[in-house]
């Protein structure tokens, strides 16, 4: 199997429909866990029969959903292939089930870099894009400032409300929205967690939870310092960036 996993409206989707174009995976059959319908189809493993490719969306918001792919995979890996995408790190879910050591390829999905840009640009035109709007497709293509904007804001509110919420751990959103927006503001500088746990009142433990969180649900990406002594390396203070 391959597990793609990677930012919300990163281009998992897309991808995911690409491949099921090609004629190698005909017939392929789409499975989203957020489609009510689809969501059946997966409870009652009631898809039809030789597809040559399936691919399950959001599948980690399944209870005990390695257990089930490893069952589905054990008996059918000789006839279909299987394509599992999810906006959080897949691996991440791994309160109860079996293990799928030597069972799939983890890969994950970045936005767009320099690399990558449309033929049709010069490097100079994209990178300036890329500062105004970030690599993300949909903001990325549009080249617009209002349109960006209002992406930003619905994406942060589907994350919260969405993302955030399916992960039972995390009970007190509002504060951790608080701290996020605090870690916005300190973007470029090096942060340290203890002040930050003073400012909102709340353990160290805390808000070393929430920044694994928004870390694993590729919300944020944590650059920490390099040290030949792994002691200081580990004792000195990270720096955190936005997707």
């Amino acid at each position: 199997m391959v597990f793609i996993g990677g930012p919300r409206q990163v281009g998992k989707t897309t991808l995911a429909e690409t491949v099921m174009r090609l004629a190698e995976f005909a017939p392929s059959l789409y499975l989203k866990w957020d489609n009510p319908d689809h969501r059946l189809t997966i409870q009652r493993r009631s898809w039809p029969k030789g597809q040559r490719l399936i691919v399950f969306d959001e599948l980690h918001k399944l209870k005990k959903w390695k257990t089930w792919i490893k069952g589905i995979y054990d008996v059918e890996k000789a006839s279909t292939n299987f394509l599992v995408t999810g906006s959080a790190r897949l691996d991440i879910y791994r309160r109860g089930g079996d293990s799928l050591q030597g069972r799939y390829h983890y890969w994950r999905l970045h936005p767009i870099t320099l690399d990558e840009c449309p033929p049709e640009m010069t490097s100079a035109e994209c990178l300036t894009r890329l500062m105004e709007f970030g690599g993300f497709p949909e903001p990325f293509f549009s080249n617009d400032p209002t349109e960006a904007a209002r992406w930003r804001r619905e994406r942060y509110e589907r994350f919260v409300r969405e993302d955030i919420r399916d992960l039972n751990s995390v009970r007190d959103l509002q504060t951790l929205e608080l701290f996020a927006t605090l870690l916005k503001e300190r973007v470029q500088s090096t942060v340290a967690l203890s002040n930050l746990a003073a400012d909102l009142e709340v353990s160290p433990v805390t808000t070393k939870h929430w920044l694994s969180v928004l870390e694993s649900m590729y919300y944020v990406f944590v650059i920490r310092p390099f040290s030949y002594k792994l002691a200081r390396s580990i004792t000195k203070q990270p720096k955190v960036y936005f997707f």
